[in-house]
């Protein structure tokens, strides 16, 4: 993860204690072939989440390609901090579009720092991503782009609990 949040569990460890555990493709493509032998038809919602899965996009892409081959009908969620959408916004976008029915859970860590370098960083580059001229502000905390079914909302973090929602959603037609 490209941040150290104190109630984080996913990658926290590797942060601090430097620990190799990168993803490796071959791996996770087979675990989905494993994984569609026992479980086809059965599940329908996958979660990619990390770390950030955005620091592993040249991963995430064939591997969320290869969950939608093998399971056409499920949901996919991909967790973010939303720290790097805005640097693969055009490929982003075209990408959600590609594959259908997915979702990326956006965490605003930097809610309640609204006045911190970092946190105003934070909104800065969010900002970047939801200023594009694809997407349709509805309100706030609800974006989309029209004709695609593509929607977004907010997950806002205090204290280390989700207040709100913010996901990007493609649904299939």
């Amino acid at each position: 993860c490209n941040l150290a949040c104190r109630d984080c569990s996913s990658g926290v460890d590797i942060l601090r204690n430097k620990i190799d555990q990168e993803p490796k493709l071959d791996n996770l493509i087979k675990s989905i072939d494993d994984l569609s032998k026992y479980v086809n038809n059965v599940t329908d919602l996958f979660t990619v989440t990390g770390g950030e899965p955005m620091l592993y996009w040249d991963i995430v892409k064939p591997v969320v390609r290869h969950i939608r081959k093998k399971f056409p009908f499920a949901k996919i969620m991909i967790n973010s901090n939303g720290r790097l959408l805005h640097k693969r916004k055009d490929e982003l976008i075209d990408f959600l579009k590609e594959i259908q029915n997915i979702a990326i859970g956006l965490s605003n860590h930097a809610s309640e720092f609204p006045n911190d370098p970092a946190g105003q960083a934070y909104h800065n580059d969010l900002d970047k991503f939801f200023s594009d001229s694809r997407l349709y502000k509805i309100h706030s905390m609800h974006y989309d782009i029209p004709d695609n079914e593509v929607n977004f909302h907010w997950l806002d973090w205090k204290d280390g609990f989700i207040t709100s929602c913010m996901c990007i959603v493609v649904v299939c037609c």
